[in-house]
């Protein structure tokens, strides 16, 4: 059905949906020019309706996303897809830039005319900012463990999965940063003699709602014997119920060593002063 074929109630209320929405919306031709802009679109962008009509998508588009939207609107404009989704950047009147959850449908038109084009954005920059600010902590904390030759984990109790991060190839010898896996997985590599240590600590942390520290002998892909010191602590639901349990890690083991040379060379000492 055409827009002119429309009954005048409907009209009215296409039109006061279109100017109340939150969501930016434009109505395009299949050259991408916009013939339509709502004001939440104008304020998004900072043009007047009157400079936004007519002019094309292009014109404040983001050069290094315009190339994955062409290609998909060309698709669109062929039949091929009758709709797509993107995040795309985009260039506000001022220069600023801003990121938009794009959703574009093809709408023909019943008696003939020609199809129309109606993109739907969302601004999503506060979201996409906290993503960024967030990836860059993670690479923070990630380089933090490598450096202090630790790792931390996410254990969710709900789905059982174990998620590690960190120096993996000092403590486990795991050629990654990062790996996923279940509770077993990681009781694998704690040394046979000292599961049932671990084993208690964590019952006791979940148990206590105390912190959770150990430490144990871990053994790497490649055998070699390694020592680790682990806190942790446990994170409760409403009702009381653990529902995951945060911790770190760190390899211990040249700590270790200079302890048990130390033990032995006093014991040394005593062997001499006993035979005096």
């Amino acid at each position: 059905m055409s827009s002119k074929a429309l009954p005048a109630p409907a009209k009215q209320l296409f039109r006061y949906l279109f100017e109340q929405a939150s969501l930016g919306i434009a109505v395009e031709d299949l050259e991408g020019n916009l013939l339509l802009a709502n004001p939440a679109l104008c304020s998004m962008l900072g043009y007047t309706e009157k400079e936004l009509c007519g002019m094309s998508c292009s014109e404040f588009a983001n050069p290094e996303d315009s190339q994955d939207d062409w290609a998909l609107f060309q698709q669109l404009r062929a039949g091929v897809i009758d709709h797509y989704s993107l995040e795309n950047r985009y260039l506000t009147k001022d220069g600023a830039q801003i990121w938009g959850r794009l959703n574009v449908s093809l709408s023909t038109d019943d008696d003939g005319g020609s199809p129309l084009v109606f993109a739907f954005v969302e601004e999503i920059t506060e979201r996409k900012l906290t993503e960024e600010d967030l990836a860059r902590t993670n690479a923070q904390l990630r380089l933090a463990l490598e450096a202090g030759r630790s790792v931390g984990w996410e254990w969710d109790l709900k789905t059982g999965r174990d998620f590690w991060f960190g120096d993996l190839q000092t403590m486990f010898g795991i050629p990654s940063h990062t790996f996923v896996g279940r509770l077993e997985d990681f009781y694998r590599y704690v040394h046979p003699d000292d599961r049932q240590l671990v084993a208690k600590a964590v019952a006791d942390a979940r148990q206590s709602q105390k912190p959770y520290v150990a430490e144990f002998r871990v053994i790497r892909s490649d055998g070699t014997v390694r020592w680790v010191t682990a806190t942790g602590q446990f994170y409760y639901a409403a009702n009381g119920d653990p529902e995951r349990m945060l911790g770190m890690a760190a390899d211990i083991t040249e700590r270790k060593l200079v302890e048990q040379a130390l033990r032995e060379s006093e014991a040394r000492e005593r062997n001499k002063i006993q035979e005096v």
